[in-house]
């Protein structure tokens, strides 16, 4: 294959795994770690301003010396940096943000610092970064690069304020229709769409309705820049002009029901409504504490004014967060399963039953965050967290997180990409594609073709070798995926560089999540951005430690969450020692699946 064919697969891989990206597809987001650039030196500026208020928090300054740690490392692996991208002023920051770390700057001079990452953070908001990105992408020939950039532009739409939904609706209006057409010399132009994604806010005023039996005032101030102005329901006109029909009757109306008109500033009328249902849910909930019989209700439908003459019909829901914390995986299922079986062996032998009611109160918080506020599940979750690492030794909670959570997402790193592969194969199944039915009559449970037998998997694509590759040209997604996996199974440097990789990156993730875990705890400050993201990849983290417990406590009831803990450490000891090796067929399950020393 030459260079320009490579060039060109990058490129239409791009195309089709952007939209895996925005979908969530397989809970994509919860394992991409690569924050906003901007977010970084937010990240600086923001504990800066705190130290400054705070001259004696001695937590405060051991907290900021971790977070430069997390933000160098991941200015160092950025995008940005590794493309040329702002390399000058990324390389500027670097070099003092570690004069600061080794102490070596004083006050003064770290004042220049605090004002080099306002004027950074001001001078890429006036860019067009998505057209720098797309340069980059038009340049590419690695599906794992491209996976990098898209990771970048996914961080940086986020920080500017879109929605998940719309920038699904987006793709589906421009790039959706373009796919058809994809040939060498026009698949720039439809990269080059991306570079419209860089725009300004727009204006958007809503219509909606409240059910209340009290008198509602003329003005409800949610705060200093959103406010609800009463309407009156029978002047009101919202008449699309494309068809001429009146979108007022999609609202709810009726006896003791008000309606209300609010404007707002946003990158789309999804994250609009998102900001608008946050404030009014924590305003009404307020209010609504004052009376038991006079509940003030926000009604189901909402019309958005998105232009003069154009109506959109919406709902009262939290699109974004359904795309994010969609129904629970098939694992994930099974491990609540698993964990039944061994409450119920567990209260039949009269055994270590003290540990029964804190996981089942772990997992029904862990599968209850959605009905929390997005504050209050971060919050609930990183306590989860810390209940489960109580078990554990270590100076303090973040160094236990450090010590065991890398560990535990190392340790099934390889597996983890093998069940996304075979999830997304699944929804081929119904293709002609004779591959796609191969792997599966050849690879999966006996009579259940949702589920795969490991060793029956890594045989079959032992046995296939290389060539398995093309016969996925079809799907890029697809293709990459098994590329991906057949290079990890047998490339001992790649496969080693990979897991040390996942172990930096999920440590770093950590101190970040901390530092805005405590901000919400202990600051006025609780704005903090994407936040439902940062909580999707803690719910994870739990999701994967309470999996391994359950699953040993089910084969044994009789170990302790102590136990099983320090288990992991002995493990993956022996698992780092041995992933750089070269590896004969019949131990590459053990490297998918390894098996935990002293438990097993």
């Amino acid at each position: 294959m030459n260079i320009q064919e490579k060039n060109f697969l990058a490129k239409k891989y791009f195309i089709f795994a952007f939209k895996k990206y925005i979908s969530n597809e397989n809970k994509i987001l919860s394992k991409r770690f690569q924050p906003s650039i901007r977010e970084l030196l937010l990240d600086y500026i923001n504990i800066y301003e705190d130290i400054i208020h705070n001259v004696e928090n001695k937590l405060l300054i051991k907290a900021k010396k971790d977070l430069i740690v997390a933000i160098i490392f991941y200015l160092n692996e950025s995008v940005f940096y590794k493309k040329n991208i702002y390399k000058e002023e990324i390389n500027f920051l670097i070099k003092d943000l570690e004069k600061v770390q080794s102490g070596t700057l004083n006050q003064f001079n770290e004042i220049k610092i605090y004002n080099k990452c306002k004027s950074i953070v001001k001078k890429i908001d006036n860019d067009n970064i998505y057209k720098y990105l797309v340069e980059v992408i038009k340049n590419i020939y690695s599906y794992k690069e491209v996976d990098e950039v898209i990771e970048a532009i996914i961080s940086e739409l986020l920080y500017d304020g879109f929605s998940l939904k719309y920038l699904q609706k987006w793709y589906n209006y421009y790039i959706s229709k373009e796919l058809t057409r994809i040939k060498g010399k026009n698949i720039d132009e439809i990269i080059d769409l991306f570079c419209s994604l860089f725009k300004e806010d727009s204006n958007f005023k809503y219509y909606l309705t409240i059910k209340s039996k009290t008198s509602l005032p003329e003005k409800i101030y949610l705060n200093c820049n959103l406010i609800m102005v009463k309407e009156s329901f029978s002047a009101l006109r919202l008449i699309n002009d494309k068809d001429n029909k009146e979108t007022k009757k999609y609202l709810q109306y009726g006896q003791e029901v008000n309606a209300y008109s609010i404007q707002i500033k946003a990158k789309d009328y999804y994250k609009g409504l998102e900001i608008i249902i946050d404030s009014i849910v924590s305003y009404f909930q307020m209010i609504n504490y004052l009376s038991d019989d006079s509940e003030i209700i926000l009604n189901d439908k909402i019309v958005v004014k998105v232009s003069e003459g154009v109506y959109e019909k919406l709902r009262k829901e939290m699109y974004d967060e359904n795309i994010l914390f969609h129904e629970s995986e098939r694992r994930e299922k099974g491990d609540i399963k698993d964990f039944i079986s061994y409450r119920d062996k567990v209260y039949i032998k009269k055994i270590g039953v003290d540990e029964i009611p804190n996981i089942q109160r772990t997992i029904n918080i862990i599968k209850g965050q959605k009905q929390q506020s997005k504050e209050n599940r971060l919050i609930n979750l990183w306590s989860v967290l810390e209940y489960m690492l109580t078990f554990h030794g270590g100076d303090s909670i973040i160094s236990k997180a450090k010590d065991i959570v890398p560990k535990v997402c190392c340790l099934y790193v390889l597996k983890d990409k093998i069940n996304l592969f075979w999830n997304s194969l699944n929804q081929y199944k119904a293709s002609n594609y004779k591959i796609i039915s191969e792997v599966i009559e050849n690879c999966r449970i006996d009579n259940d073709e949702y589920r795969y037998d490991l060793e029956k998997f890594i045989r079959f694509i032992c046995k296939k070798g290389e060539e398995i590759v093309e016969e996925f040209a079809f799907n890029d997604v697809l293709k990459r995926n098994i590329s991906e996996i057949g290079t990890l199974l047998f490339n001992e440097k790649i496969r080693n560089k990979l897991i040390k990789s996942v172990s930096i990156e999920v440590e770093m993730d950590l101190i970040r999540i901390y530092r805005y875990r405590n901000i919400l705890i202990h600051s006025r400050n609780r704005d903090i951005r994407n936040i439902n993201y940062k909580t999707l990849r803690l719910y994870q983290y739990n999701n994967n430690i309470l999996g391994v417990i359950i699953h040993y406590k089910k084969n044994n009831p009789y170990l302790t969450i102590e136990e099983i803990l320090n288990s992991i450490e002995y493990t993956y000891e022996k698992y780092i020692n041995n992933i750089g090796k070269k590896l004969k067929d019949n131990d590459l399950v053990n490297i998918c699946r390894p098996k935990y020393l002293f438990i097993e």
